[in-house]
């Protein structure tokens, strides 16, 4: 069973970054499941502060929780952690 958060904003960026991670951060803590699901679907317009926010959620799931972190992503994230090269750090959904 996945425990999944559907992000409601169109962005993820500076502006906004620290509000998302302490948001997220909260309700990581209090899933049970050992999978956890994040849908992004809706971004539209990421920057390099949203790709941290994605890494450092990614690092507490898996270090701090013991849990599987996997991202359901629009085009724009997708072309952003292409560019990043992290691809084989943060886990996407195909769903």
């Amino acid at each position: 069973m996945t425990d999944k958060f559907h992000f409601q904003e169109k962005q993820l960026t500076f502006d906004n970054a620290y509000k998302v991670l302490k948001l997220i951060k909260k309700w990581l803590y209090l899933q049970k499941n050992s999978q956890i699901s994040l849908d992004l679907s809706r971004i539209d317009y990421i920057d390099s502060a949203g790709v941290a926010i994605l890494v450092e959620l990614k690092r507490i799931t898996h270090v701090n929780l013991k849990k599987n972190l996997i991202l359901k992503c629009s085009d724009q994230i997708m072309q952003m952690i292409g560019f990043y090269e992290l691809e084989g750090l943060l886990e996407k959904s195909d769903e």
